[in-house]
């Protein structure tokens, strides 16, 4: 998975174990996040990852196991997942193809 990783332009997942992994490789990646809020699994302000947010994850408690929020993420249309892919592909990887 690592080696694919290397050689891919951009990874579109959920939170699996290939996001993790695209983190660690730094390859760019937009991800549909439900779980936990970004700043636990994304560096700050590093413009090569990108996410679109479950809503309910805004009320996110670190102390619960199970959030007392339910989940909103069917919410996320494709349309806001395609913004960020579009950014990714004029801000962060044309850059990386020029250099």
């Amino acid at each position: 998975m690592c080696a694919l990783l290397t050689r891919m332009d951009l990874l579109l997942t959920i939170n699996t174990a290939s996001m993790h992994l695209a983190v660690a490789m730094g390859t760019p990646l937009v991800a549909v996040l439900g779980y936990a809020p970004p700043h636990i699994y994304f560096p700050p302000g590093d413009p090569k990852f990108q996410y679109v947010m479950d809503r309910a994850l805004e009320k996110y408690d670190p102390h619960l196991l199970v959030q007392k929020e339910p989940s909103r993420v069917r919410e996320i249309s494709v349309e806001e997942v395609l913004e960020k892919v579009e950014y990714l592909i004029r801000h962060v990887i044309q850059n990386r193809k020029i250099s």
